[in-house]
């Protein structure tokens, strides 16, 4: 099992969000990070997910990986 998800908003064959979407139908919680050169753009996912604006600092992402799984986590002590 993965611990989070980080992926490009925008790839050759498969969108981010669509991305996070597939692999949620089996891991419904699964912490998500979407990286985006092309500012802002609506995103429908359900939380935990974040987005950021590329180039994103190494520091940036850790920090905001960190942050999307502890929010997952914790919604997932909340539903025990």
């Amino acid at each position: 099992d993965a611990d989070a998800v980080v992926a490009d908003l925008v790839m050759p064959n498969v969108q981010g969000d669509a991305l996070v979407e597939q692999l949620r139908e089996k891991f419904p919680s699964l912490p998500a990070v979407l990286l985006t050169g092309y500012g802002r753009r609506s995103v429908e996912l359900e939380r935990p997910f974040r987005m950021l604006r590329k180039p994103a600092s190494p520091e940036e992402l850790a920090r905001t990986l960190r942050s999307v799984i502890d929010e997952g986590t914790l919604g997932r002590q909340q539903i025990s």
